[in-house]
């Protein structure tokens, strides 16, 4: 690490702050005007989502001057569930405003850059570390003091730019294809719309077309049961354990909210079993998240929160049923049968006996023979995503502590192939 610098935070910062709820100061949030930034709306992968913006007025922004978010501004989460997790602030986020749940940290871009900064907070083990020191109570939590006693190391300006250039490349192709695949699915959903609901009368149905249950166009609709209720427990490592958080609503798994269970809590659980092709539906909690299992998540088991649909394949695709549980009207037919308790559940039954048209097999193949290679192309995308996070959370680390001598690198071609193998092994 020659040349490089240990700072605390608030000496790299001209500006360590947090905001304050509108209706502390008598004002409320608006249906829309000013995005105000809440703690939930920062994701573990350091994203910012939109979709979790609430916002006020910009008499309100005013009065919450010390607040206002600036583009390159950090967003630190210090109280909840996790903290320090941490998103950068962006041209398309503004303008914005934030609460007490946030810090606010301004840097003084002639000594720090935002993204490398930002980056060196994504580190595992630095995120470890803040959760580590948090007062112990009923919310747990760090103050901006803490925060600004963190410690940091940075080298140089254009040696930071450059760290940045080659994580960016690689979170930029990440984003790329996590669009690209919300494109696909989009068209690959238009497609089956075309060919197995818009066009089709269920009371005047093409030949050898029927109605019928889900229950009809599968083997098996099953739940798995938690490790604990047989009195065993998860571990470090083994056969993934997937529950309705490892589903993302894009119908992909996120492999790092997987747990583990040995082949002994395995094979006490051989119902549940995972295959290749099986649809994966949540039916407790979040309900409704889905997805088609592939190969790159087995062997694999489940709990008693995700349904396991195993299709008949001498009567149906798989992805005919993936496809069929996404649509509008199949999944308000469902939603409307839940049962509300603590927990919202959905039960096997509902789900087994859910209407659905089989159409014809021979008329099903020739149009998944369109369908089909833009979900290969989905698994495609997905199988780089997964090998770009290996790679990016592998130099992480190596090049946040000096490890990886970036000035040597020739940053041109880090960006074509991304990293090589000598580059991780360095």
């Amino acid at each position: 690490m020659t040349n490089w610098k240990k700072y605390k935070l608030e000496d790299i910062s001209s500006k360590i702050t947090k905001g304050t709820t509108p209706s502390s100061i008598g004002k409320n949030f608006t249906t829309y005007g000013i995005n105000y930034i809440k703690a939930e709306a920062v994701t573990l992968d350091g994203k910012i989502d939109k979709n979790k913006f609430t916002y006020i007025d910009k008499a309100t922004n005013d009065q919450l001057q010390r607040s206002q978010l600036s583009e390159g501004d950090i967003l630190f989460s210090m109280a909840g569930v996790y903290l320090g997790k941490t998103a950068l602030v962006r041209k398309q986020h503004l303008p914005a405003n934030t609460n007490q749940a946030l810090a606010l940290i301004r840097l003084k871009t002639d000594i720090a850059n935002p993204d490398f900064v930002h980056y060196f907070f994504r580190q595992r083990g630095v995120f470890e570390y803040v959760n580590s020191i948090t007062a112990q109570s009923a919310q747990p939590n760090i103050n901006l003091a803490e925060i600004g006693d963190l410690e940091v190391f940075l080298p140089g300006l254009s040696i930071q730019d450059r760290i940045v250039s080659i994580l960016s490349s690689l979170d930029d192709k990440i984003e790329l294809n996590r669009r690209m695949n919300q494109t696909l699915e989009q068209m690959a959903q238009a497609l089956f719309n075309h060919y197995f609901v818009d066009n089709i009368d269920p009371d005047n149905l093409p030949e050898g077309w029927s109605l019928g249950k889900l229950n009809d166009i599968t083997i098996k609709i099953t739940k798995g049961t938690t490790p604990t209720t047989l009195k065993k427990q998860f571990v470090s490592s083994g056969i993934n354990f997937l529950k309705v958080e490892t589903l993302t609503n894009f119908g992909t798994f996120d492999l790092k909210k997987l747990n583990f269970i040995d082949e002994e809590t395995d094979a006490l659980l051989s119902r549940s079993r995972i295959q290749k092709d099986d649809i994966l539906f949540s039916i407790a909690g979040t309900l409704g998240r889905i997805a088609m299992v592939n190969e790159n998540v087995l062997p694999a088991n489940t709990n008693q929160a995700l349904a396991i649909i195993r299709p008949d394949k001498n009567i149906i695709d798989a992805l005919y049923i993936y496809y069929i549980l996404k649509l509008p009207t199949i999944r308000e037919d469902i939603f409307s049968q839940v049962v509300q308790g603590v927990q919202a559940n959905l039960s096997l039954t509902v789900l087994s006996n859910t209407p659905v048209v089989i159409p014809k097999y021979a008329d099903m193949k020739k149009a998944f023979l369109v369908i089909s290679p833009l979900q290969k192309k989905i698994e495609s995308n997905e199988a780089e995503i997964r090998n770009l996070l290996t790679i990016r959370d592998t130099l992480l680390p190596k090049l946040m502590s000096g490890e990886i001598d970036v000035s040597e690198l020739n940053e041109e071609k880090l960006k074509e192939d991304f990293v090589t193998e000598n580059v991780l092994n360095a």
